[in-house]
């Protein structure tokens, strides 16, 4: 009777997940989706909180842009002497990005879509201070690298998204977080 029951159970399951999967949509032509995240980079320091989207050109290119929020705010301990100095910063970064989807060359199932892309933008970061004393006024720089990431869409509408991936001014970045689809 126990491997009928589990028998059963399993069965429900697999139909179950079968019309979660049926559900979702896939990347197709026209479709949009928002991102919005937190991330992290090792070059400069920053924690960015961005917002950005993607729309798909056809079903295995898509083109998007990133607004960044990016923050700073360390304390840093020279010596015993100096004891601990506060730094801070601010910041914005203007990312735009293309992308190439895996998803029909590795037949993933329609819930996931991999892919990997190069970023170009330009970040801006106002005044840096040490504890009063202002270090520096301002400064506009560069970025550029290459990136990979996935999606897993939990509904049809919403999913979470990681990227990994390494850019000039930023070295080592990562984003996290929850992706809506427009269309």
């Amino acid at each position: 009777m126990k491997r009928i029951k589990r028998f059963a159970i399993v069965i429900a399951l697999f139909f179950g997940l079968a019309q979660i999967s049926n559900a979702q949509t896939p990347n197709e032509e026209g479709a949009i989706d928002l991102n919005l995240g937190i991330g992290i980079t090792s070059g400069l320091g920053f924690v960015p909180v961005y917002f950005g989207g993607n729309y798909m050109v056809n079903d295995w290119l898509s083109v998007g842009a990133q607004l960044s929020l990016r923050l700073d705010k360390t304390k840093y301990t020279y010596s015993h002497l100096v004891g601990n100095q506060k730094y801070k910063r601010t910041g914005f970064g203007i990312i735009t990005c293309g992308d190439y989807h895996f998803n029909e060359l590795l037949e993933t199932p329609e819930e996931f879509d991999i892919f990997a892309g190069i970023s170009l933008g330009v970040g801006i970061y106002g005044k840096s201070t040490y504890d009063d004393y202002v270090y520096q006024d301002s400064r506009v720089y560069f970025i550029g690298g290459v990136h990979a990431g996935a999606k897993w869409f939990f509904s049809d509408k919403f999913g979470l998204h990681l990227v990994i991936g390494g850019r000039s001014g930023d070295g080592f970045h990562g984003d996290f977080g929850v992706t809506y689809k427009l269309k």
